[in-house]
């Protein structure tokens, strides 16, 4: 059975991670905002379409980068601390279908297969984004920084 004590985070750990959610924070609005500039674009466009396999990249370089430093220590956290643990699991559970549809999304358009209904596709995914984004700077980051404070 895991230890549900409260274990302390090395302070490099915790510079760390504050470092990191202070700049996918700022990632976050960015990568919004480039979304929506796109929604009322032509995707028939060449620019159009280099600017959004662009910003495909860029959120796929951002969540391997969310995954690797925020998602993987926090499940590691949650070991040792049950909110941490259950705060995890019910973002995960909402937020995973939310970013395979702003994927899918992508993977559709960004390839140039797609182009009817990019208006409406570009508004849903940006739908998508901004709640994940939401829900990732209300319920989870805070969540971690609770714990940074407790230790």
């Amino acid at each position: 059975m895991p230890n549900h004590k409260t274990q302390h985070l090395p302070s490099r750990t915790v510079s760390m991670i504050q470092s990191t959610l202070t700049e996918l924070t700022r990632e976050n609005c960015i990568l919004a905002c480039a979304l929506h500039r796109l929604a009322d674009q032509d995707i028939c466009r060449p620019d159009v379409m280099a600017d959004l396999v662009a910003l495909q990249r860029r959120l796929g370089q951002h969540i391997e980068r969310e995954q690797a430093e925020v998602y993987a220590p926090l499940a590691d956290i949650g070991q040792h601390h049950r909110d941490v643990a259950n705060t995890l699991r019910i973002f995960s559970a909402d937020t995973e279908a939310r970013t395979r549809r702003v994927l899918d999304f992508f993977e559709q358009y960004a390839t140039g297969r797609v182009r009817d209904g990019f208006a409406d596709a570009c508004a849903s995914a940006l739908t998508d984004l901004r709640e994940r984004i939401r829900r990732e700077e209300t319920l989870l980051f805070p969540a971690l920084a609770h714990v940074m404070q407790r230790s």
